[in-house]
């Protein structure tokens, strides 16, 4: 049913991302203010949030919920199948927002904007918890 070699290439990359922000120590927005660690952090995240969409359509394409017109619909898709809770397809919602902002108006990403996306990031690693779950139980 799941291609779990691809699943699991995308979760050893989701893991590295997040290990490598980790290793950033970013504690405040003022850490931004560093440009080697503000760009490194936007593409870090800008990785992960596409790396967390490339997760979430592998497993809506392995079990048939439908056809995502945007990026948020893989979400919304993994929700309406109980897949994923109301709380993280929203906070999904958020993150693809954020990477589309990066995605089309990088220029004008703040370090604030960074810093608030970054403060996000936990979710990424509770949805590879529930994906991880989802695999194992349906093989």
């Amino acid at each position: 049913m799941y291609d779990k070699e691809r699943l699991a290439k995308i979760i050893a990359d989701l893991e590295r991302y997040l290990g490598d922000v980790h290793k950033l120590g970013v504690k405040t927005s003022n850490d931004l203010n560093h440009p080697a660690k503000f760009y490194s952090l936007s593409m870090l995240i800008f990785s992960l949030i596409n790396r967390a969409i490339d997760l979430g359509d592998e497993i809506v394409s392995a079990k048939k919920l439908g056809m995502p017109e945007k990026y948020r619909d893989i979400f919304h898709l993994l929700l309406k199948n109980k897949i994923i809770g109301l709380e993280m397809e929203k906070a999904f919602s958020g993150l693809v927002h954020v990477r589309n902002l990066i995605a089309h108006e990088y220029q004008s990403f703040t370090e604030k904007e960074v810093y608030s996306a970054y403060q996000k990031l936990p979710v990424i690693k509770q949805f590879i918890v529930v994906i991880k779950k989802e695999i194992a139980k349906r093989g």
